[in-house]
């Protein structure tokens, strides 16, 4: 006991150091390092619906429940190591019956005839044992350390799923609103152009036009309706996403959009990008490497531990007796106590092979938390530069369309005039139905990149998991 006293605190392994990883002073594609992150950024969007949706799926959706009970697993397995660096007592207590052997060992020396010893007979064992293994190198610490790190790490990534489940909800709901939008342009195209077909099938009958025409306009309306049915897929398609993303059966989320007060207003809101090196502290994947590297590093102490002697004390105390009348006396007290020593000396060099390999997987770990912070850099620079490239685009589109709609005012005056005809009205209808297409198109990735950014951006978590916290 002096000596585990003399030399207790004899840690060996690294003491873990997060690293300092340098990051930009801003990001390359940002117009502004202003404004701040916001974490619930899916009512920026302005919809209640998404809203809905959004709080529906972080309550129910089945990958947070997965990841819920991975939480429960990692802090469990934190308890087990924890438990194991006190004292242990248990307590055992047994009847057996026991036959000895005429011919063995424990009766060979004794001359036969002597006399006849009970050769059957019950023992009766009743003890507390108890042991006690000295940290003396920190091996137990050293344990415990890696599975809080790894606790925490569980609860990065449950944080991490928030993001991606509130990101896919809100992309999915995007889909379904883009779905909608096209769908309704597609079927009002398919009306003018049936329209166009009747007028122009008119007009041949009466020698006015060609049957060459005919056939064009026929040719129209079967491709304005051919674009219905996969629209229509594309929409029940999204919907379905959505029940499996807020964990409910087929129709669920259709039920709720449709009882959800408000009317939908699905905008993309401006984001503030902040700082990269706001990323180390915001996004769950990094402080899930960092998490993953500590427990690494603490592993490398427990292996290093393994090189050096374990010490314990164990003791026991009981009785024991072979007549049950004899078992409550004194005379069967038996007790046993002393320290043992546990020491390896050959193991043909695996336990230092075992530390070189911990060793290798701090290093695996650490390209892990660079590639993880690279990543991060890398999301949402992307997701920065297609958000903008993307508003340009739509913003032509728009500006398009406007000009087009002017050009079709003017048409429909001229034709109420007697100056156009009908057929020059029904042309630039379909054109301006092309371009609203097209611009719904370009609205829906508008939507789905500033939700990229927003994922890239780690928002979401938060204010949504203040109740999920491992301690230290």
């Amino acid at each position: 006991m002096a000596f585990g006293l003399t030399v207790a605190g004899c840690t060996v392994g690294p003491n873990y150091q997060r690293p300092e990883l340098a990051t930009p002073p801003r990001f390359l594609a940002a117009q502004t390092d202003a404004g701040q992150v916001i974490d619930r950024w899916w009512e920026a969007f302005g919809d209640p619906a998404l809203i809905a949706l959004v709080s529906r799926a972080l309550n129910q959706n089945l990958d947070l429940a997965a990841a819920d009970a991975r939480i429960a697993q990692a802090r469990a397995s934190s308890e087990v190591t924890r438990a194991g660096t006190g004292p242990r007592l248990d307590a055992n207590a047994s009847v057996q019956g026991q036959r000895l052997s005429e011919n063995g060992a424990q009766l060979n020396n004794i001359p036969k005839g002597l006399f006849q010893p009970d050769l059957e007979f019950p023992v009766y064992r009743a003890s507390l044992d108890a042991s006690w293994e000295l940290d003396i190198w920190d091996r137990q610490r050293r344990e415990n350390e890696a599975a809080t790190a790894r606790a925490e790490s569980a609860l990065e990534g449950r944080r991490d799923a928030v993001i991606r489940v509130a990101g896919e909800v809100a992309r999915t709901y995007a889909d379904v609103r883009a779905a909608e939008t096209r769908l309704g342009i597609a079927k009002a195209t398919a009306v003018s152009s049936r329209r166009t077909l009747a007028l122009v099938q008119q007009r041949v009958r009466a020698g006015e036009e060609a049957n060459l025409e005919a056939n064009r306009a026929a040719s129209e309306l079967r491709e304005a309706e051919a674009a219905i049915p996969a629209l229509e897929a594309d929409l029940r398609a999204s919907l379905f996403a959505l029940d499996l993303l807020i964990g409910e059966q087929p129709g669920a989320a259709e039920r709720l959009i449709a009882a959800t007060p408000g009317a939908a207003r699905l905008a993309a809101p401006l984001v503030a990008a902040g700082i990269p090196s706001d990323l180390l502290r915001r996004r769950p994947d990094i402080r899930r490497a960092e998490r993953d590297l500590a427990a690494e590093t603490a592993e490398v102490g427990v292996a290093v531990a393994d090189l050096y002697p374990r010490f314990s004390l164990t003791g026991s105390l009981g009785l024991e007796s072979v007549r049950a009348g004899d078992f409550p006396k004194a005379a069967s007290t038996f007790w046993q106590f002393g320290p043992s020593l546990l020491a390896p000396l050959f193991d043909g060099g695996r336990r230092r092979a075992e530390v070189r390999r911990q060793r290798a997987q701090v290093d695996e770990a650490l390209a892990n938390y660079k590639q993880a912070v690279l990543r991060a850099l890398s999301d949402v620079e992307t997701a920065l530069i297609r958000l903008a490239r993307e508003r340009e685009r739509a913003s032509q589109l728009f500006a398009s369309r406007a000009e087009l709609g002017r050009n079709l005012d003017l048409t429909r005056q001229r034709y109420q005039a007697g100056e156009a005809d009908l057929l020059e009205v029904l042309d630039v209808e379909r054109r301006v139905a092309r371009l609203d297409d097209l611009a719904a198109q370009a609205n829906a990735r508008v939507l789905t990149n500033t939700i990229a950014l927003e994922k890239a951006l780690g928002g979401g978590w938060a204010t949504t998991e203040q109740r999920a916290t491992v301690s230290r």
